[in-house]
């Protein structure tokens, strides 16, 4: 059971993926395993050190001469779909959480939704989980917005409120700038002969007809 878990959260399978593994889909000394996917899609899923080590312990009670790596007597030889689901259900059960709470699908979203908070690519994501199209895999991307805000305040510079960029009076010393409700007064020495020059604060609708 423990390696069926490692391989539906460590490596993102679905459940028809995962059930229909040849025995020789994890091999020793190699992080990744080869997945047929919808459509026959082959891709490369990861396999991380726990993961190999439940197979490899699982690996022990499985037939030499099995055809799959979670085989059965049943027609297909191999796990089926429903039977997983049953026996996460049960394993949920046992744990004290509720059949809707473990599943192999809540096991795959979580994959994909732990990879996302910590700075996971989102192609490199797609490509892990076998979607044909990026749009599905943004559907993982709403998940990660508490990591974001909590990105965005915590290494943004204006977070705590300080604004570190310099001014414009320390950038051009020479500049003095006064804002009144109604006009922008710009003085500077360089130029002895300027003088206050109203700036309009509003634009008629005929004059920004062409603006876009």
């Amino acid at each position: 059971m423990l390696a069926l878990v490692e391989l539906l959260y460590g490596s993102g399978l679905r459940a028809s993926e995962v059930v229909g593994l040849p025995r020789t889909a994890v091999r020793p000394g190699q992080p990744f395993l080869a997945v047929v996917g919808k459509g026959g899609k082959e891709r490369l899923a990861p396999l991380s050190p726990p993961a190999a080590a439940a197979v490899a312990a699982y690996l022990a009670d499985v037939p030499a001469t099995s055809r799959f790596l979670f085989p059965s007597t049943g027609a297909s030889g191999h796990l089926t779909r429903v039977r997983l689901f049953q026996l996460l259900r049960d394993l949920g059960l046992e744990a004290g959480l509720r059949p809707t709470q473990l599943s192999p699908h809540v096991l795959r979203h979580a994959f994909a939704t732990h990879l996302l908070a910590g700075g996971s690519d989102l192609r490199a994501l797609q490509q892990m989980l076998g979607h044909a199209d990026i749009a599905t895999t943004q559907i993982y991307t709403h998940v990660a917005v508490e990591r974001l805000v909590e990105v965005v305040e915590s290494r943004h510079p204006l977070a705590d409120g300080i604004d570190p960029r310099p001014s414009v009076a320390s950038r051009r010393p020479w500049l003095h700038t006064s804002i009144s409700s109604d006009r922008l007064r710009t003085w500077s020495p360089r130029s002895p002969s300027s003088r206050a020059t109203p700036i309009p604060t509003s634009i008629s609708p005929r004059k920004s007809r062409g603006w876009n």
